[in-house]
C-alpha cells in the first residue's frame, strides 16, 4: 500500500467513525478483527465525546441526568465533530446545539447555563497574560501629562460579560455548595455576570444591568470617560470610584490599548 493509499484509507476510516450507522464502508479493506477494532473506536469515541463534554459542563450534567447528557453528547458529536487536536475546543457549539435542539424545547435555559459553563471553561484556559493594576494605570497616565478618563482599555484574556434572560446564572449558583440559593426563591428572569480568573481560578461576579453595559462598552472599546458618562446618565448615584476599584482589584483588564488624545 503506498502512502497515498494509506492516506485514503485513513480518511475513509476517519469519515466512516462520524456516521451515524454502524455499518463500515465495504470499499474499506478491513479484516474481520479490524472491523472489531473499529467498533471499539466508535465508542470509544463516544465515550471520549461524553467525558469531554462533561467536564466543561458539570452543571449541565447535573441538570439534565446522566442517560442525557450521554445522548445529547452523541448527537451533538455527529452534529459538530471536533475540527481542532484540542478537546478543550470541542464543545464551543454546545450552547448553540442547546438552543437549536428540537429536544430541549421545554428546557430552553440549558443554553444560557452552557452558555455561563462555556464561557467559565475558556477563561481557565484563556492566555495568562498579566493584568493592568490600578496604581501602575495611574502611573503611565499621570506620568505622560494624559486624563485617566481618556483612557480606552483592554479587557483580559480571561475575562468576559455573561447576560441571561432566563436566570442562567441563578440557576449556575443554585448548583455550587457554597452558595444558598434555592430555586422556589428564585424571582428575577434577567441575570448579568463578570467572568473572572484570579490565582487560575475563574468565577462568576453578580452584576447590575447598568455596570454591566458599563463594562459592556469599556470592552467594546470606548473610553473610560465615554463609559462613565453612560453609567451617571442612567443612575446618577452609579458608585465610580468603588466601581473602578473593584474592577482592577478583579484584574479585568490588562493593558491601555490608547488614550483618546492620542
Amino acid at each position: 500500500m503506498t502512502a497515498r493509499d494509506l492516506a485514503s484509507v485513513q480518511a475513509q476510516f476517519a469519515g466512516a467513525l462520524l456516521q451515524r450507522q454502524s455499518t463500515v464502508n465495504e470499499d474499506l479493506p478491513l479484516t474481520e478483527l479490524s472491523l472489531r477494532r473499529f467498533s471499539y473506536c466508535r465508542n470509544n469515541l463516544a465515550a471520549i465525546w461524553y467525558a469531554t463534554l462533561k467536564n466543561a459542563y458539570p452543571v449541565l450534567h447535573q441538570l439534565v441526568g446522566n442517560d442525557f447528557f450521554w445522548q445529547m453528547a452523541s448527537e451533538y458529536g455527529y452534529a459538530y465533530p471536533s475540527k481542532s487536536g484540542d478537546l478543550n475546543e470541542f464543545g464551543a457549539d454546545l450552547p448553540l446545539y442547546l438552543t437549536m435542539s428540537e429536544s430541549n424545547t421545554d428546557y430552553p435555559y440549558f443554553a444560557d447555563v452552557a452558555r455561563l459553563e462555556w464561557q467559565l471553561h475558556r477563561s481557565y484556559y484563556a492566555a495568562n497574560s498579566p493584568a493592568l493594576s490600578l496604581p501602575v494605570f495611574i502611573e503611565a497616565t499621570v506620568s505622560r501629562g494624559l486624563n485617566l478618563s481618556s483612557a480606552i482599555l483592554q479587557s483580559h484574556p480571561a475575562v468576559s460579560l455573561y447576560a441571561s434572560s432566563l436566570r442562567g446564572l441563578d440557576i449556575w449558583l443554585a448548583h455550587q455548595q457554597s452558595d444558598a440559593i434555592a430555586f422556589p426563591l428564585l424571582t428575577e428572569l434577567a441575570n448579568y455576570g463578570l467572568i473572572v480568573r484570579q490565582n487560575w481560578k475563574p468565577q462568576v461576579h453578580r452584576l447590575e444591568k447598568t455596570e454591566w453595559a458599563v463594562l459592556s462598552k469599556l470592552f467594546q472599546g470606548e473610553s473610560l470617560e465615554s463609559a462613565l458618562d453612560y453609567a451617571l446618565h442612567q443612575d446618577c448615584e452609579f458608585p465610580i470610584q468603588t466601581s473602578l476599584n473593584r474592577w482592577f482589584h478583579l484584574e479585568i483588564f490588562s493593558d491601555v490599548v490608547r488614550f483618546c488624545e492620542d
